[in-house]
């Protein structure tokens, strides 16, 4: 969960039976925040969910990027899940390309002005799979019937390409 800022996505794909969550962000007082509605949503002594200090930008962007990433996140990510985030890692897709396993997903939810014209070089990396619109309640599966702008929308993502090397191997 990238910005998990209260947790509750993290806690949310806890409890509906992912196995390992790890919930990041750069603020200690939102990984604070984590630790105590983890605890509060009784998913503290299971251990599945870890609060874990990372700032994206700052890990994508530094000398040395994948040797400083996490070991909980260095055997390959299935899902990635983020909401009102692509301010943090509009310069992190080629990173996040690297940790996502070939099959797994990024799953957004996002304002659409916000993440097709300021979300950085997402397309270089990943394919826009589907784009659920809350509003209208409807898929739609092709980028370029995006609109209305100012209104959120839910972003699935996949690899662009196959094939990536892993942290593992780089």
């Amino acid at each position: 969960d990238i910005g998990s800022g209260l947790g509750l996505s993290a806690i949310a794909a806890s409890i509906l039976g992912i196995g390992r969550v790890v919930a990041t962000d750069s603020s200690n007082i939102s990984l604070d925040l984590i630790r105590a509605n983890v605890a509060a949503n009784g998913r503290a002594g299971d251990g599945t969910i870890r609060a874990l200090r990372l700032d994206w930008e700052e890990l994508a962007t530094s000398q040395g990027g994948l040797r400083r990433v996490p070991r909980e996140l260095r055997g390959g990510v299935d899902i990635f899940l983020g909401g009102v985030i692509t301010y943090v890692i509009r310069r992190s897709w080629a990173l996040l390309a690297r940790l996502l396993k070939p099959d797994g997903r990024v799953l957004l939810a996002e304002r659409r002005e916000a993440f097709l014209s300021d979300g950085g070089d997402w397309s270089q990396h990943f394919a826009l799979e589907a784009e659920v619109d809350p509003h209208e309640r409807r898929y739609l599966a092709a980028p370029e019937k995006l609109g209305g702008h100012g209104r959120f929308a839910l972003f699935r993502l996949r690899h662009r390409s196959q094939g990536l090397p892993s942290v593992e191997e780089s």
